[in-house]
Parts: C-alpha cells; structure tokens; sequence
C-alpha cells in the first residue's frame, strides 16, 4: 500500500496476501429521513456489487471517476451515546451540508439513542440500524452501515464526538478529486493531536500505532475517522474478518494497490457521556491487535462477496 500525508512524504510497502472470513448478523434499518433539499438527487443509485463487478479490474484510484455515485454517506456506530447524537448529527450537516444521509449503526443502547435517533429524523437526513445481537464489534457495525448505504463515499467515525466533524470534507475532498484510494484521520502526523487525553491512553495508543506501522506504512491506522469508497470496503473488508480496527484491515489487505492518505486531526477525549476507554480496555485493545494482525496476514483473500443491505423503510 502506498501512505502519504499532507506534506506529499510516501511510503510504499507491499503486503502479504490475506483472506476474507464469514459471520453473520441481523440488522432492522429504518430510514428516518427528512425531505431532501432540491440540491441533492435521490434519482437512483449504482449498486455497489453490481459497479464492483464491472470495475474490478481496474485499480483502485480509477474506479472513483467510473462509478455513478458520488454522494457521502457518514456512518456512525453507537453504544449508549443518547447525550452526544443530537450535537454530533448537527455538526456533521454543518461541515457537510451536502451529506445525502448519516447512518446510525445502535449495537443494543439500553439508555434513550435509538428514541433520540428517531426525533431527528423529520429536520434531518437520519437512518438508524439496529443490532440487537451484534457480532464483530464496530468493524461489523461499520460494514452494516456501508451495506444499507446509499452513497458511493463512505465516511466513517465516532459518536462521541471525538472525532471533529469539521474535518469531513478534508477527508472526502482527495477522494473526489481522484488523489487518493483512502483518507485517514491522523493524530501522529504533522498538526495531529490528542487534547485532554490521560497518559496511560496516549501512550496505549503510540505503542499500537508503532506495532502497527510496519504492517500498514501509516503512521495511525487506528483512529477510526476515515473515508473510502463504498466499494473498496466492501471488497477489502467483506466479513470484518479479524473483527478488530477495520480500517487498519482494510489498508493491510489493500496493499500496493491502495493509495492511502493521512490529514491531521485533533482526536479529543470524550466530554458527554460515559467513555468506553480505561486501562483494561486498552490492554485488551494491544492484544487484539497483534491476534489480528496475525489472523489477517495469514488468511488467503477469498472471492468478492456479493454485499447486500436490509430495505430501509421510507428511502426512494
């Protein structure tokens, strides 16, 4: 795969082949989908399978211009973030006015997100998956979100607004432009950082980012603030095989031919809610890591998998 940052720097690196793994899940979508403003089409829309079939000879930095679609669609998993949903959804439609959707992926919220989801849904272009029995994690939650989407571009992150939702288009724009194949947001690049983090996280998180770096050639694979192209996931992440960071799989099995590119971002600590983050957790999050990359550097890649969604009620 092929890393570079703002600044031009490149990394190339060639990665071992891999291999898809099979699970399965059950998601209910509902479509709480406010009327879309005259600037944005709802006409059709290019199945990603069907586009990926035709395209799939081509390299990945062609396929942008071939494929029909070009809308955004942001996908954000949760877990109990009922106080950070309403804040979240109205700054991304701030930073990206154009969005044609924001997919809510809930993975069993016992407090009120899925209710507040739904109030949304009549000033706001607002979809909500439900998993009631989620497998995979936030990698199975994300291809959930990416097969009930619409758009042909794909943003991913996080609900609690430690991901900066301004950021957006500088994570869509050098995809647009046919300059990149992927867009991470970076905190251990030149202008990224990690405001109001304890030092036991900051020093979790340096230490995967190092164990990862050799696999990926980028220098944070882990943030989980990124874009790509509907179909480049789901033909480099089918199944979430190793169940872990899922952009970090996509950029090992992308190899040489997947041109990534990093823009700084200020990833910062949480300020509604309860975190999910504390010690235990990044321990168990280290060792995670070094069984994915294992499982994913010695996997064969399979065939495509035909992805597909559940009809999402009310979408024309």
């Amino acid at each position: 795969m092929i890393a570079s940052t703002e600044d031009g720097a490149t990394n190339s690196k060639a990665q071992p082949a891999t291999a898809m793994a099979t699970d399965s899940f059950m998601a209910v979508s509902f479509c709480l989908q406010a009327k879309p403003r005259a600037s944005l089409s709802f006409t059709g829309r290019c199945d990603g399978n069907a586009c990926w079939q035709a395209e799939g000879s081509l390299p990945y930095h062609l396929r942008m211009s071939v494929t029909a679609e070009r809308m955004i669609s942001v996908i954000v998993p949760t877990l109990n973030e009922e106080e950070n949903i309403e804040p979240l959804v109205r700054q991304i439609m701030l930073a990206a006015p154009d969005c044609v959707e924001i997919i809510i992926v809930d993975d069993g919220s016992t407090d009120g997100t899925r209710s507040r989801v739904r109030s949304l849904g009549s000033a706001f272009p607002v979809c909500l998956v439900e998993r009631d029995e989620p497998t995979l994690g936030l990698s199975g939650a994300v291809l959930a979100g990416a097969r009930a989407a619409r758009g042909g571009l794909l943003v991913v992150m996080d609900a609690d607004l430690s991901h900066p939702p301004q950021e957006i288009p500088k994570l869509t724009e050098p995809l647009l432009a046919g300059r990149a194949d992927m867009v991470t947001g970076s905190r251990y690049v030149a202008g990224g950082t990690t405001p109001g983090w304890p030092l036991y996280r900051k020093v979790m998180s340096r230490v995967a980012a190092a164990l990862a770096y050799p696999l990926t050639g980028v220098h944070d694979s882990m943030g989980g603030f990124f874009a790509i192209p509907r179909a480049t996931l789901l033909e480099l992440a089918p199944d979430a095989a190793s169940g872990f960071k899922i952009a970090f799989e996509v950029i090992v099995r992308g190899r040489s031919g997947l041109r990534v590119l990093e823009v700084p971002i200020a990833f910062r600590d949480r300020t509604r809610g309860t975190s999910k983050m504390n010690l235990r957790v990044a321990l168990v999050f280290s060792l995670r890591l070094s069984v994915a990359a294992v499982r994913i550097l010695t996997r064969r890649r399979g065939p495509i998998r035909e992805a597909s969604a559940t009809p999402v009620e009310g979408r024309s």
